[in-house]
């Protein structure tokens, strides 16, 4: 079972509604379950906002979301259907970052709170943060690559609150057309 990730940064505020409808769409129609719930951490032009729901994707409401000039989306895939409980649905967000992720590491020998792999994950990075996120995530996924037996996928973005940069990690040892992210730039969008 697989998540889907979807982030979009805009130089000025848009109303996304219709890319996250495409976005309900795709997994409604993907091959992995994508309907365990959904969040998403968006800026509204003034603070950062949160909206989780338990309910598959493709059964929300997107009309309160015109004013957004950056979002990252996280649609989830309960491994093996369990935890199913909204505290397990990202984005994760603590230190003004938010982490969605995407994969499946088999055999992880790391110790570090959490109660999905994803949020082991995004804890670890946090272990790691002091000053750099790219320096921490550069540690983190050698710790991961070191301890894990097996990385099917590991793929995560992280937006910070303060400057809105974005960190992106592909890594993925199967099935690349699912597992490879994809982007469209444009002079007005990122996604």
């Amino acid at each position: 079972m697989m998540c889907r990730l979807l982030l979009i940064k805009s130089k000025s505020p848009r109303d996304i509604s219709d890319y996250l409808g495409e976005f309900a769409r795709k997994c409604q129609k993907s091959e992995e379950y994508q309907g365990h719930g959904w969040g998403i951490d968006y800026f509204d032009g003034e603070k950062w906002q949160t909206h989780k729901e338990i309910n598959p994707i493709w059964m929300a409401d997107f009309s309160n979301y015109w004013n957004v000039k950056i979002c990252i989306v996280h649609a989830r895939s309960a491994y093996k259907n369990e935890g199913i409980i909204i505290e397990n649905n990202m984005p994760f967000t603590s230190y003004g970052l938010s982490f969605v992720f995407n994969g499946e590491l088999q055999k992880v020998r790391i110790n570090i709170e959490g109660r999905i792999g994803a949020e082991k994950i995004f804890n670890l990075i946090l272990k790691f943060y002091h000053k750099s996120i790219k320096s921490a995530v550069t540690k983190t996924i050698s710790v991961l690559n070191r301890r894990t037996e097996y990385i099917r996928a590991n793929n995560f973005i992280i937006v910070d609150h303060n400057d809105m940069s974005i960190l992106v990690n592909s890594q993925y040892s199967e099935n690349e057309k699912y597992f490879q992210l994809h982007k469209y730039i444009s002079d007005k969008i990122f996604i």
